[in-house]
């Protein structure tokens, strides 16, 4: 029994400890790794040092509200993914074809959405920064160019460029719109 507690004490501090380091990012992510920490020590100790582990997480903090209010952890999991589905209509109501989306950091929520408007016929492209120091802006790239979405990186010093690269972007596409005396959007 005892050697049970430890093996469950040993799995709740790694997850603590990655969500802490950061080496589990995404909301989504660090709150489905939260969940299932408390659920292997469902105390109120254990939900305050989760918290306290990324204290900028809504999402984990709704999730151990949740557990905490004895919700089914079946019925908590599929509430992630009809929010998820919910993102993803709402994310692809919203991009146009030509679209360049500007990413910071990272989020399992918009890489999801915006994977989702791929598969499903827009046609866009991604600038996202690195997000130094720990680099999710990365991950998110990585992500998002698996999936075939075309991405420039940006080191986040170059902020300014990438805004600018767009702005030019769009100023030529005005220009070529008043020339050919078409509408613009």
């Amino acid at each position: 029994m005892a050697n049970k507690f430890f093996k469950k004490k040993r799995e709740f501090n790694k997850i603590l400890k990655d969500i802490k380091e950061i080496k589990i990012q995404g909301a989504r992510n660090i709150a489905k790794a939260a969940l299932n920490a408390y659920r292997l020590i469902p105390t109120k100790e254990s939900e305050k040092k989760l918290l306290s582990s990324r204290p900028t997480e809504p999402m984990m903090k709704n999730v151990l509200y949740f557990a905490e209010k004895k919700i089914p952890y079946k019925k908590i999991l599929n509430h992630f993914d009809y929010a998820q589905e919910k993102i993803n209509k709402a994310v692809f109501k919203l991009i146009r074809n030509g679209d360049v989306i500007f990413t910071h950091c990272h989020s399992t929520n918009v890489v999801n959405a915006l994977i989702y408007a791929k598969k499903k016929g827009k046609k866009f492209e991604v600038y996202n920064t690195e997000t130094r120091p720990l680099y999710q802006g990365r991950k998110t790239a990585e992500e998002l160019k698996k999936s075939g979405i075309k991405i420039t990186m940006f080191v986040d010093s170059a902020i300014k460029i990438a805004l600018t690269k767009e702005q030019d972007k769009e100023e030529k596409t005005k220009s070529r719109t008043k020339k050919n005396n078409i509408r613009s959007r």
